[in-house]
């Protein structure tokens, strides 16, 4: 992937969670899940979407990218990155979405927005693997293509991200 400097981790000290403290939630307790129960969808019901049936793709159709075209990259070719190459991190050296590390900082994908509350989730190989839905609090729950909640996504600096599992394990972040 083509990664600017400027959003790659490894070059850029100030987008690092290991190297600034207010981005890592290890060391601020405002963006750990297990310190702040608002950030918590086990503890706050209003951003699980198992409890908040307007969070949830598999209660909610317009946002299941199976039921709604526009919300699919394979049939709506305007957000399928292997058909519009503006989309394409290898093609295209700034993408509008965001890069996906995991937490040992190594590129493992990327993100296109389809609107401003869904996000599809690309690997390195273009391969469609999931999606974001918004929980209206400033992060996205994330399902893999089975619409299974498998992650989910605080907000840690103007549109970057932490990125937990269901075990409130921290195991990655985006740029």
């Amino acid at each position: 992937m083509n990664i600017p400097s400027s959003r790659d981790p490894h070059k850029s000290s100030s987008i690092n969670p290991f190297k600034s403290s207010s981005l890592n939630p290890y060391k601020s307790s405002s963006i750990n899940p297990n310190k702040s129960s608002s950030l918590n969808p086990f503890k706050s019901s209003s951003i699980n979407p198992y409890k908040s049936s307007s969070l949830n793709p598999n209660k909610s159709s317009s946002l299941n990218p199976f039921k709604s075209s526009s919300l699919n990259p394979f049939k709506s070719s305007s957000i399928n990155p292997n058909k519009s190459s503006s989309l394409n991190p290898y093609k295209t050296s700034n993408i509008n979405g965001l890069y996906i590390f995991n937490i040992d900082l190594i590129p493992i994908g990327y993100t296109v927005s389809v609107k401003e509350t869904i996000k599809l989730v690309f690997n390195i190989n273009n391969e469609w693997i999931g999606y974001l839905i918004s929980n209206k609090k400033d992060g996205y729950n994330y399902f893999n293509l089975e619409n299974e909640w498998i992650q989910y996504w605080i907000l840690n600096k103007k549109e970057m991200f932490n990125i937990f599992n269901l075990n409130n394990e921290w195991i990655g972040l985006t740029t």
